[in-house]
């Protein structure tokens, strides 16, 4: 079971245990050191006692007062085997009783005539006099030595203690300061977890530390957390519409291939983003076909308003239409929607949009298409005699939504195997920087080869395909990567 401990106790027991081994270490030393001094200065002292006392005897072995020499010890003098004995002691006491006298003198060589050693818990200092007959013994018990060592040792384990407790009431104020603001910390963080994004924690500290710098990152992070939610649920409703402008859109262009007799019509195109500004639509008059496409000024959700606009106005005109006479294919049917949008853009949009679009209307009778341009690129005519494409240009070509349209439709005659090719700007005039585009002349040409190749098999979806595979080479098939929107419309007579 994992223990979990708030993190104030573990600071405290963090340093309570430093302050411990600290303690614990400075004691050690400490006692080392007083030990080892004190036998030095008792080593010094009982031997400086014993030289005198020594000098003394040697002096007068006789004398009555030689037991109150050597500053309070008292002199016992005894003969023992081979030499006579002179012991002094702090105390009126037999030195025979505790001393191994035997030892003492067995542990003395004849050579060393002075020294202080350890016998028996005793520290006893000698020296040799009157030429090794005779010895003088200072001598004083270990545990009387060293009492003031304890002494010492139990004072100053008090005064750590002290130390200890005032140290440890001391980290137990600042760590739990250091505690609590941690501990708000941990909470704000499981609120933010529970979605509250907006909570906030104190940045007030007498000092300013790395917990204050923690809880004002902490505070900026909740705010830009509360932001950039607030940022993703705007992005999230905008995707959602987008999606359903997306969706709609859809619904404007027509959703499967189209044949009309002899003809074929297909279409594609690649938005910028989830909306886009081009638009292409496709009618039956009969017996005329009628095809137009175009490009709203800019892409996106606005652009697609737009084009909502211009759908609506062209399905209108075509229904309306349906129900006259129509002879001429110039005034009857390309100037009543050319005009009609011209007028909606004006009235929706005044300057803020324009249509660049072609308008293409075939009378399948004649078999004679009549183009017009408003502002759009020129579109190229595959002529399966040449194998080649042709411009068909066009003069007088104004945006829609500008000024007053003119309708002068050229007029080209359209044999089988001829194949109209309608397409946006977004094809060849956009540029991935500035040496990198689709190269209009080359790409004409090697789609000319490749018809010419594949010739029982070259249709409108043939070339849809292929212009497809040069976008998606060129611009990747993410939209993100495409900087405007592009539309081909191909028109064939099987």
């Amino acid at each position: 079971m994992k223990l979990n401990l708030p993190i104030g106790i573990k600071i405290l027991m963090l340093l309570t245990f430093a302050i411990g081994i600290g303690l614990s270490a400075y004691f050690w030393i400490a006692s080392r050191l007083m030990i080892s001094d004190k036998i030095s200065y008792l080593y010094d002292y009982s031997f400086s006692q014993a030289k005198l006392a020594a000098i003394q005897y040697d002096i007068n072995p006789t004398n009555p007062q030689l037991d109150r020499i050597a500053r309070g010890f008292h002199i016992r003098i005894v003969d023992v085997p081979t030499r006579s004995v002179a012991f002094l002691s702090s105390k009126e006491e037999n030195p025979l009783v505790e001393l191994p006298i035997d030892q003492i003198l067995q542990g003395i060589s004849s050579q060393i005539t002075s020294g202080v050693r350890e016998f028996n818990q005793y520290i006893v200092a000698y020296d040799l006099i009157q030429g090794g007959k005779s010895l003088v013994l200072s001598y004083i018990p270990e545990s009387e030595a060293f009492e003031s060592v304890r002494t010492l040792q139990i004072r100053s384990m008090y005064g750590g203690l002290c130390i200890f407790l005032i140290t440890l009431g001391l980290a137990f104020l600042l760590s739990n300061g250091i505690s609590v603001r941690i501990r708000g910390l941990a909470d704000a963080t499981a609120k933010v977890a529970d979605g509250q994004f907006g909570v906030q924690v104190s940045e007030t500290a007498k000092v300013s530390d790395e917990v204050t710098t923690l809880s004002r990152t902490f505070n900026i992070m909740s705010a830009k957390i509360s932001e950039l939610l607030e940022q993703r649920v705007k992005q999230i409703r905008m995707e959602k519409e987008l999606e359903t402008a997306e969706l709609l859109q859809s619904k404007f262009f027509p959703n499967e291939k189209i044949q009309e007799g002899e003809y074929r019509v297909e279409g594609q195109s690649w938005f910028a983003s989830e909306c886009g500004g081009d638009y292409w639509q496709h009618a039956n008059l009969n017996p005329y076909l009628v095809t137009i496409m175009g490009d709203v000024t800019g892409h996106g959700a606005s652009a697609a308003l737009v084009t909502a606009l211009i759908h609506g106005i062209f399905t209108s005109t075509v229904r309306d239409l349906q129900h006259m006479s129509l002879n001429d294919p110039a005034q009857d049917i390309i100037g009543p929607i050319i005009r009609n949008i011209h007028a909606g853009l004006k009235a929706s949009a005044g300057e803020n949009a324009s249509f660049t679009c072609l308008l293409s209307v075939i009378d399948t009778r004649t078999q004679k298409m009549f183009l017009q341009n408003a502002g759009n690129p020129f579109p190229y005519l595959y002529r399966d005699s040449t194998q080649k494409f042709e411009s068909l240009k066009q003069k007088n070509s104004i945006p829609l939504g500008d000024v007053e349209p003119t309708i002068e439709p050229i007029e080209v005659d359209i044999v089988k195997g001829d194949r109209l090719f309608l397409y946006t700007d977004g094809l060849f005039d956009v540029r991935l920087n500035d040496q990198n585009k689709i190269h209009k002349k080359e790409f004409f040409e090697e789609l000319a080869a490749k018809i010419a190749a594949h010739q029982n098999e070259a249709h409108s979806s043939f070339i849809q395909e292929r212009t497809a595979d040069v976008v998606n080479e060129f611009f990747g098939k993410d939209r993100s990567n495409r900087p405007d929107d592009i539309t081909i419309v191909v028109v064939e007579k099987t």
